[in-house]
């Protein structure tokens, strides 16, 4: 292999991403903490009492798959569509307290943002279509998407910040000039039109 070139699969380093930003804003905002202990405690019960999830519009998802971003949306949109479900449920097993201790709000903006990043995650996972072309794109949609959004807690500011941070670190660093260029090839990229122009720097840099 020592004449080829060694690209990293981006899809991957997206995922350390999400991964690393999460386990660091869990271990700056104790709120973020409290949040994935209840949510995973509720799930849990669920998953393991004979019943619960049949009485759900839609079923908890607590893990289960290899994908982060997959896991973290899914669960957190299975509990915002059954909330108010397994409120009842959970009262006539005296067990609302499972529920209850679950940031609602907080769970909304994580199935927000999640949400916001499925496209890329899904462009760059595809295996049917080559994808090389859409990696330097992507870095610059997830720097877009992840900016600080007005009236969000502080969890999830923290957690932008987090993405933002590692989005340098992790994916723009596995960045090659192959990618680059298989991007100036495809004709919907070519004039590079997706790279900011605010600041002279950004345009020294296009």
């Amino acid at each position: 292999m020592k004449n080829n070139i060694r690209l990293d699969c981006l899809c991957h380093r997206l995922h350390t991403v999400l991964e690393s930003a999460w386990r660091d804003t869990k271990r700056d905002e104790q709120d973020a903490a409290t949040y994935e202990t209840s949510i995973s405690d509720v799930c849990r019960f669920a998953k393991q009492s004979t019943g619960v999830q049949e009485q759900l519009p839609r079923s908890l998802k607590h893990g289960g798959d290899t994908r982060p971003w997959v896991s973290m949306f899914r669960r957190a949109d299975s509990v915002e569509a059954s909330y108010d479900a397994l409120v009842k449920v959970l009262t006539e097993r005296n067990r609302l307290s499972l529920i209850a201790n679950v940031n609602r709000s907080l769970n909304r903006e994580i199935m927000e943002i999640t949400r916001s990043m499925k496209e890329v995650f899904e462009s760059l996972e595809s295996s049917n279509e080559p994808t090389l072309h859409l990696v330097v794109p992507s870095y610059y949609l997830m720097q877009r998407k992840l900016k600080p959004v007005a009236r969000e807690s502080k969890v999830m500011l923290t957690f932008r910040q987090h993405l933002l941070t590692y989005l340098d670190n992790k994916f723009w660093t596995s960045i090659k000039a192959l990618h680059w260029m298989t991007t100036f090839l495809e004709p919907t990229f070519k004039s590079f039109e997706f790279i900011p122009q605010v600041t002279m720097e950004d345009i020294r840099f296009k």
